[in-house]
């Protein structure tokens, strides 16, 4: 699975310093910039737990181009700050008061800073800087189609580095001298790992060593900067998938989220890689909802590791879906038919309604057309159950084109061609891939917001359940 960082991640500086303190404390950052006004500013922090970003403060620049941010740090940690098209990567300490000095005329000029950690800020500009000149060259993304011509300037990268880090590290703590070091390695095999996953020949025995490796550094774990977060992702990911693969190959009924989290407290992770490994497992089984089996982990969770940092991710994430738990009103679904009428759920009250979002360029969605013919075909006549087709197309030519072919699945078919509404399916269901199925009962309540394929062969059994209630 790739994971893709803005490029805006290699511009400019970061700030830190190790001071942590056990109660919120409050942060500022103070911004002038040269050549901008109205500009948005964001500040964000990396979440460990489900591989984004959390918004911690947002402001906007004033006439004079100024603004002031304050937010709460639990202990110092890695942030990023953009204004506007610029991007800062900073490490701040709760309690710090760090003034930013940014030129947004000139797309390469480091900023200038003042307060406590300017120098290291600084410094770390520079090394932020390299990493921008390498992969941006002139502006445009470094070419990376020949894998070892990539790695060769990774490797020179790596050069500059050091000798960025020999000039500005007397100047250093031990610790700091130590995290930047290290966090610049870490990016580095970000970068290497990327590559490798996406090349499509066969890999060397070396190349598939980095692949693989990943460092357990409990320093880096706290300061939490994106690229290491997105190196243990990956690790998360190929552990998970090794795990489905063992399960499968056992034809195994082991659900994989139990499994995985007993194979985590099983191995021989540093508790605080277990702790977030534990949380990534409940985030990822949570993607489409819970069932009865994440609901029990979910909550196991609650009562052992409530105090963890991981925690209000996990929570969050549990608690969006539950105005779309079993038993609640299913929001309306409504679209426009091939025919350009409006079509809404609400016109099937009193009837069982199996959803199938899908797509035209979606291999996976058409994949299942014909279970999904077979599915229908068995409750052909039957007037209190209704197949719901809706496209998310915006291509509404080809949709229509496709609804002609007769390995189309018949039903009702409705589009919406924009899934960023509020309104729309994606977002009023959380979905968050296609295909995906739902499954809303005569009264209109949700019986699963991830309801099982028609090639699971058990779909129907679900229908005949609520026919028979």
């Amino acid at each position: 699975m790739k994971i893709s960082f803005r490029f805006a991640l290699f511009v400019s500086t970061l700030v830190l310093c190790l001071n942590t303190v056990p109660l919120f404390a409050s942060t500022q950052i103070t911004i002038k910039a040269i050549g901008g006004n109205a500009e948005s500013i964001k500040v964000k922090v990396a979440d460990p737990v489900r591989s984004g970003t959390t918004l911690l403060s947002e402001a906007k620049l004033d006439a004079s181009g100024a603004a002031k941010l304050n937010f709460n740090l639990t202990q110092a940690q890695f942030v990023g700050v953009n204004i506007g098209a610029k991007y800062c990567r900073l490490y701040l300490s709760p309690n710090e008061d760090l003034n930013i000095l940014v030129d947004l005329t000139k797309p390469d000029a480091i900023p200038q800073f003042q307060g406590v950690g300017a120098a290291n800020a600084l410094y770390l500009a520079h090394s932020d800087q390299a990493f921008l000149n390498t992969l941006m060259p002139d502006g445009k993304r470094l070419d990376d189609t020949d894998i070892q011509l990539y790695l060769s300037q990774l490797d020179k990268l790596q050069s500059s580095l050091s000798e960025i880090h020999t000039i500005y590290k007397g100047s250093l703590s031990k610790e700091l001298s130590t995290l930047f070091e290290n966090d610049s390695k870490m990016y580095l095999l970000y970068l290497r790992q990327n590559r490798i996953r996406n090349e499509r020949k066969s890999i060397s025995s070396d190349l598939q060593k980095i692949k693989d490796y990943i460092p357990f550094d409990v320093a880096l774990l706290n300061a939490n900067p994106e690229p290491y977060g997105a190196l243990l992702h990956y690790h998360f990911l190929d552990k998970l998938a090794i795990t489905a693969k063992e399960i499968k190959e056992r034809n195994s009924s082991q659900d994989l989220f139990k499994t995985a989290i007993e194979k985590i407290k099983e191995d021989s992770y540093p508790k605080e890689f277990k702790e977030l490994l534990i949380a990534k497992t409940i985030a990822y089984s949570l993607q489409n909802g819970p069932t009865s089996i994440t609901e029990s982990l979910y909550h196991e969770f609650k009562q052992q590791y409530s105090a963890s940092p991981y925690f209000p991710s996990v929570e969050s994430r549990y608690n969006q879906w539950l105005p779309l738990a079993k038993g609640k009103t299913a929001p309306e679904i409504a679209g426009l038919t091939s025919d350009n009428k409006m079509l809404s759920t609400n016109e099937f009250k009193g009837k069982v309604i199996y959803v199938d979002v899908w797509a035209t360029w979606c291999g996976p969605c058409r994949a299942e057309f014909p279970k999904a013919k077979e599915l229908q075909k068995q409750f052909e006549g039957n007037d209190k159950v209704v197949f719901l087709n809706v496209s998310i197309d915006e291509d509404i030519q080809q949709w229509k084109k496709l609804l002609s072919d007769q390995r189309t699945p018949k039903g009702y078919h409705i589009n919406q061609p924009n899934s960023k509404i509020p309104e729309s399916i994606y977002q009023s269901y959380k979905i968050s891939g296609i295909p995906r199925y739902i499954l809303i009962d005569q009264e209109g309540k949700i019986v699963n917001v991830d309801a099982t394929r028609p090639s699971s062969g058990k779909a129907a059994d679900e229908i005949e359940a609520l026919l028979s209630k």
